[in-house]
């Protein structure tokens, strides 16, 4: 099997390990079936062809943010590529939180601040639509993930289909093409995960100002289905190859 790929751009060495084992844990994905780019060391240039699909991974960076860093410029031009060379080839890609923002920044869509949502754990709906896409099938209707972004899409793609929304944020997951996918929420995280993430980003504005105590208890104890997870697992089912 060809590996999968993720690009991060998480700065600290042990976030951009742990995102890499929740993708690969939730993802069924063993060793040596998921590699890392970190583009906040390293320029993008990928063959494709080297790989079964991508993963985009999130990180402290926002499509919407007015002031962005030489850093954060270049990691946006190369994801942005990535995106739209997946959209055109309809190549299998899976972003998660921040990869809504890249698709948005690689089409005509629009990400910004009017539906973000502090860390919490809503019940969200999978559309008609989203009942017939063989990532979401026979799941159930409603279910419960993690989600936590400053910024969300508030237009979908024009040429996308929108399979799950939500209450507080209408835009939940879309697909463009058949093989290009993006979620808000979080199918790579359980609550361990989410704890340790909001430790270590407890001053990038996810929950109030201290509220650590409260946010990070809430989190280990908040339990949601394994329905959830099961998405990452059938996008690699689905695209191994």
């Amino acid at each position: 099997m060809k590996p999968f790929l993720l690009l991060s751009h998480r700065p600290e060495d042990v976030e951009a390990q742990r995102e890499y084992d929740d993708i690969a844990r939730f993802a069924g994905l063993g060793s040596g079936q998921l590699e890392q780019l970190r583009l906040e060391q390293t320029s993008c240039g990928i063959n494709l062809d080297r790989y079964s699909g991508i993963f985009i991974g999130g990180g402290p960076f926002n499509a919407s943010d007015r002031e962005k860093s030489p850093l954060q410029v270049r990691v946006e031009i190369d994801l942005v590529e990535v995106a739209r060379r997946a959209i055109e080839l309809d190549y299998p890609l899976f972003g998660l939180c921040y990869g809504m923002g890249i698709l948005a920044l690689a089409t005509d869509a629009v990400a910004d601040r009017s539906y973000g949502e502090n860390a919490s754990a809503p019940w969200l709906e999978i559309t008609d639509e989203g009942a017939r896409d063989p990532l979401l099938t026979q799941l159930p209707r409603r279910l419960r993930a993690f989600t936590g972004h400053k910024e969300a899409m508030s237009v979908a793609p024009s040429d996308a289909t929108v399979l799950v929304t939500g209450e507080a944020c209408p835009i939940q997951m879309v697909r463009l093409g058949e093989n290009v996918y993006s979620t808000q929420f979080h199918p790579e995280l359980d609550a361990d995960s989410l704890a340790n993430r909001l430790l270590a980003y407890q001053h990038c504005g996810y929950f109030p100002q201290g509220e650590v105590t409260q946010t990070v208890s809430w989190a280990r104890s908040t339990k949601i289905g394994g329905e959830v997870h099961l998405i990452l697992r059938r996008f690699v089912e689905r695209y191994a190859r």
